[in-house]
């Protein structure tokens, strides 16, 4: 698998942060919209979710999120380009809970963790279940628009 290249705002990566933020010490997560060119992501909008779970290190979005940010896709006509959750240890590795679920994942994941020369910015990291459900792991540089 090349290498997944996301082109992101800064607004954007700010609004991650924010929500990141938000969310401790839990997680948050949401949905990307944006375009799929290829091997490059092109991130047109932010839609975070509920998550269900309150144990820390963990996320779950339920099936009425699902519904809704389905429905703002078609309202935006922009697609789901992938799932976003927040490790806010920093680390941007799956859990083996994250590896089983993206086995049963539509979409790619992104983990978004702190970026520590920043503190109103993330850095992504991207995975996807191939076609054997096995997990490719790509980390992803940030690029400007």
């Amino acid at each position: 698998m090349a290498e997944v290249q996301i082109a992101i705002l800064a607004e954007h990566r700010a609004e991650l942060r924010r929500a990141l933020d938000a969310a401790l010490p839990r997680e948050c997560c949401g949905v990307l919209l944006g375009d799929k060119n290829g091997d490059r992501l092109l991130v047109k909008r932010v839609l975070r979710t509920l998550n269900i779970t309150t144990t820390v290190g963990e996320f779950s979005i339920p099936d009425d999120e699902i519904r809704r940010v389905r429905w703002l896709s078609r309202q935006y006509g922009k697609p789901i380009i992938a799932v976003f959750h927040s490790h806010p240890d920093g680390s941007d590795e799956l859990s083996g809970a994250d590896r089983r679920s993206l086995a049963h994942s539509e979409w790619p994941w992104i983990v978004v963790t702190p970026a520590p020369e920043s503190l109103d910015s993330v850095e992504l990291r991207y995975y996807s279940n191939g076609p054997s459900q096995a997990v490719a792991q790509v980390t992803c540089p940030l690029d400007t628009i």
